[in-house]
């Protein structure tokens, strides 16, 4: 059925509010979110860059047998002894190297640790192109509020990608450019000759899963604690519990010198661990905060892919008594703890899979074309060529004489 159309062949006040509201909101908002979607496509690949950045930091000294994470705890500290091991993660396909953390003289640092050997290869430096395009992307280097104003933006690329579908609906609706045909029936008489339009709608509606979960994912970055009480209406958004361990008697807290203030050999604990974990593997292991804290040892079913994968299996165990305190599955609490917990590895493409990576990788180079494409559309037609060709058309025909040129709609 055919959009309806104003007698002078214009489109509708509705249409026409379409088209100034995207147009507007794409050229004002154009150039930030080119910046997030170049950023962000680097960052699909940020271990690759690290890698190629420090690759000191991030290859094994000789190949081997893997360290065990205790052997690499107990190293990690006495290179740090005046600070507290946090804890380590393992490797995985993406990283070849032990991944520890330790606070040291109020700040954090990221210590990458040989995976055979179990020496301290070095930190990460705080500055790197890596942590450069991290703090562009997400607080756009001006603090907390670059990162509102990325939350304002992902609003309003939700508001292109509605105006945009709205406009895409009519224009198919209505045959534009096609003499008010059918398109469907067009299509099987001629081939479809690409125009900067037709390209700019295939780009955004191609994209346009992308485009809305990267709009949903990145509100909840920018204001996490609102989106979670949103979210809190509906299903909890909450983790479980962290349970707590009675103080031990006479023990040293891990907070005085790392790994080695657990009370029973960290390797035992360990062990303790994998018998409740049978055929898993250890994915990370989080020392305690102080006495009333538990060992935190995290499994996977498999060799992890990457370092954000939230399906793990949880074992807490008494640092001083020795004994399992309890065990997390790796089911979520609930559904709102499920979506939550998916936020950031959709967000960052962190997903596990080369193939997802490129498809990822691509995908975040669709605004930027969206936006050459849309300014382009916006600069032939307005500024370029002043009115438009069907304007022209209709003042130069015998129908149309003495009659006033149709202005140029955007868009």
């Amino acid at each position: 059925m055919m959009a309806p159309r104003t007698p002078r062949g214009r489109p509708t006040r509705g249409r026409t509010v379409l088209r100034r509201v995207h147009l507007w909101v794409g050229l004002l908002a154009g150039l930030h979110l080119t910046v997030l979607s170049v950023t962000g496509a680097a960052l699909v690949y940020r271990s690759e860059l690290q890698r190629a950045l420090h690759p000191h930091l991030f290859t094994a000294s000789a190949p081997g047998p893997r360290a065990d994470p205790a052997v690499v705890l107990e190293a990690v500290a006495g290179a740090f002894p005046g600070g507290r091991v946090s804890g380590v993660d393992v490797p995985t396909r993406s990283r070849d190297t032990y991944l520890a953390y330790v606070l040291q003289d109020g700040s954090f640092r990221t210590v990458l640790v040989d995976p055979v050997t179990a020496r301290p290869l070095g930190e990460l430096p705080e500055r790197s192109l890596v942590r450069l395009l991290q703090d562009l992307h997400f607080e756009l280097l001006a603090g907390r509020t670059g990162r509102r104003v990325n939350g304002v933006g992902a609003l309003l690329v939700l508001v292109l990608a509605a105006t945009g579908v709205g406009l895409w609906r009519a224009r198919v609706r209505s045959g534009e450019g096609n003499g008010g045909e059918d398109p469907r029936r067009l299509r099987r008489r001629r081939p479809r000759r690409w125009t900067l339009r037709g390209l700019h709608g295939a780009v955004g509606m191609g994209s346009l899963l992308f485009l809305g979960m990267w709009a949903l994912t990145g509100v909840y970055l920018a204001f996490p604690s609102q989106l979670r009480a949103v979210v809190g209406l509906v299903s909890p958004t909450a983790p479980p519990p962290t349970p707590q361990v009675e103080s031990g008697s006479g023990g040293r807290g891990p907070g005085e010198n790392g790994a080695a203030g657990v009370g029973p050999a960290l390797a035992t604990l360990l062990q303790t661990a994998r018998a409740v974990a049978p055929g898993q593997h250890v994915a990370r292991v989080i020392l305690p905060v102080d006495e009333e804290s538990p060992l935190l040892v995290q499994f996977s079913p498999a060799f992890r892919r990457t370092g954000s994968d939230p399906r793990l299996t949880s074992v807490y165990l008494d640092p001083h008594a020795g004994g399992v305190v309890e065990v997390q599955g790796p089911s979520p609490a609930s559904p709102g703890h499920a979506l939550t917990s998916w936020v950031r590895p959709l967000h960052a493409g962190d997903l596990g899979s080369p193939f997802l990576k490129v498809i990822w990788f691509l995908a975040a180079l669709a605004p930027p074309l969206l936006f050459a494409t849309g300014f382009r559309i916006w600069w032939v037609r307005v500024v370029g060529r002043g009115p438009s060709p069907r304007g022209l058309t209709e003042a130069s025909s015998p129908g149309g004489r003495g009659r006033a040129a149709s202005p140029p709609w955007p868009g």
